[in-house]
């Protein structure tokens, strides 16, 4: 297993503590490559995103750590991007035009593919509640599809390297009353989604934040016998928020993994992605 996490959020977004202190904790550990990847600017203000004021900042700090600890470990400067639509993705140009090694494009707000009105599907339940009844009229089904067709048309669309926690949905709408009667819906969607990856050639992570706290992974474990079998990369990441979660979660779910006919990730070496053996 190749130590690395392309997966970290620090103090220029979300994360809880600098850039620096993830590096060392990172060489600590014996890693061989360590990617940032804050939360990209997006339309609107939020407490969890950069600002793009910060954002040549964030990549001068990341060059300067990349130089500091040469030879120690590989670092990489990379960016969380949101998927909303035509007009905010991964190939907009001002995306396109900054010094990125690597984009992790991901959904955290669906849009209401009538109004364009946004609804967050990351973060409090409650949140996500009064999403579901105000925009869907508390259609759990049109949720469900909404975030599918979303995901299909980011994949679709490409100019990034790996998909972000695939199937976030899960993270509220399975606490929803009503989920468990739509699970052949999401099991459907998600079966379209996979062959669309497929196609694309991106690279998928196995989302290991939440594994060690609550079981759980983005993809869900029970598709990863489907991801195996169609042969989609991926890669592990831990989607750290702390320095010592560098590697959460990372070692564990490697022989569920393995269990289920995965051999190789996909590696940022020598700056490159390279097939590495699990």
């Amino acid at each position: 297993m190749y130590l690395s996490n392309y997966h970290s959020h620090n103090t220029f977004c979300d994360g809880r503590s600098h850039p620096e202190d993830f590096v060392r904790h990172a060489i600590s550990k014996g890693m061989k490559a360590l990617g940032f990847s804050s939360h990209a600017p997006l339309p609107f203000d939020t407490f969890w995103t950069m600002n793009r004021d910060d954002v040549v900042e964030y990549f001068q700090e990341i060059e300067r750590l990349k130089q500091k600890y040469c030879g120690q470990i590989e670092i990489y400067a990379g960016l969380e991007t949101d998927y909303l639509d035509h007009t905010h993705n991964a190939k907009t140009s001002y995306f396109v035009d900054l010094p990125t090694d690597y984009l992790i494009c991901s959904i955290h707000y669906i849009v209401h593919p009538v109004s364009g009105e946004l609804m967050p599907i990351d973060g409090d339940y409650a949140d996500f509640e009064s999403g579901t009844t105000r925009l869907f009229d508390n259609k759990l089904d049109d949720v469900i599809r909404a975030f599918f067709d979303q995901s299909i048309d980011m994949v679709r669309l490409g100019g990034f390297d790996i998909i972000g926690h695939v199937d976030k949905i899960y993270l509220n709408a399975g606490k929803h009353p009503d989920f468990s009667s739509f699970q052949y819906l999401v099991d459907e969607l998600m079966g379209k989604l996979l062959k669309m990856i497929v196609l694309s050639g991106l690279i998928l992570e196995i989302n290991t934040k939440s594994l060690l706290s609550s079981g759980i992974t983005y993809p869900q474990k029970h598709y990863f016998q489907q991801i195996s079998d169609l042969r989609i990369p991926i890669t592990i990441n831990c989607d750290s928020h702390y320095p010592d979660h560098v590697m959460q979660g990372k070692s564990e779910i490697v022989n569920r993994l393995r269990a289920c006919g995965f051999t190789h990730t996909k590696e940022l070496i020598e700056g490159k992605w390279q097939t590495y053996p699990l």
